[in-house]
Order: C-alpha cells, then structure tokens, then sequence
C-alpha cells in the first residue's frame, strides 16, 4: 500500500519491521554530511560488525545491509517515509564489512536525513548513525542538502 509521501521524486511505501541491536558495531561511516546538487550521485558508506558474520573475509550471504533516507527530523526506525535501498558489499574492514550504495539525489531541494540498518534475516534491523558509539542516536544521523 501507499502512503502518498514522496522523498524527491520517490515515492514512499508504507513498510514494517523490527528494531534491534544484532550487530556490535553499526556506522554511516562516510559521508556524515553532503551537499550537492539535485540529480547528481554520491557513493555513500556504511559499516558493520557482527560476531561469527563480518570477521570472515568477503561478504556474508545472509548478510543485508541498506541505505534508508528521508526528511530532516523523522525517526528513520518508525517512519514509514523514509526509503531503504539494498546497498552493495565494498571491502573488508579489519573485522567489519563495509557497504555503499550510489545515491542519486532527489529532484527536489531540500534537507534529508539518512542512516545505515543491517540485518540478518530482513525483519529485524540495527540501525547505524554517524559516530557508531553506544546505541544508535536519531540526532546523529547523515545529514543530505540537495541544492
């Protein structure tokens, strides 16, 4: 079903899912901030740790990772406006897999937000902000400005 709200050009479907706290380790690790303009693209990072997952080299088949953006000030784990898409594995990092999806930004100017979950089974998600410390904090999330 549809929620009618758009992020850009996109539209939003209305989603559910589960938080937790799987993963030891969650981050958007590159960029915290951008600003760019309107259908351009930006390769944007994410990295996680898990326990017997991520330490083996190479990506883990059951392993998804997914960059999730929406409007500055919403909650990206109870928010059916943001949207999430399936980003790709990129390197291994010491004990941690890191992930990166190629974003084009949305024909609309404005401000979004957007934040890094992973998940095991694709129900239950731990997301990741930009500091990657403690539990995952809304007020530390990616910050996009589209001109």
């Amino acid at each position: 079903a549809e929620d009618g709200t758009t992020i850009g050009q996109y539209n939003i479907a209305a989603r559910s899912f589960h938080v937790g706290s799987d993963f030891v380790y969650a981050i958007v690790k590159w960029p915290a901030t951008y600003t760019e303009v309107s259908g351009n693209t930006v390769n944007i990072y994410g990295e996680c740790w898990k326990d017997a997952v991520t330490p083996p080299a190479g990506a883990n088949a059951n392993l998804r990772a997914q960059l999730g953006v929406g409007p500055s000030g919403t909650d990206p784990t109870a928010s059916a406006r943001w949207l999430y898409r399936d980003a790709s594995f990129n390197a291994q990092s010491g004990n941690n897999d890191e992930y990166v999806y190629k974003l084009t930004l949305p024909a609309t100017k404005g401000n979004y937000a957007y934040v890094f979950r992973y998940s095991m089974d694709g129900v239950t998600w731990t997301y990741g902000d930009t500091d990657g410390t403690d539990a995952f904090n809304k007020a530390k999330l990616g910050s996009l400005t589209v001109n």
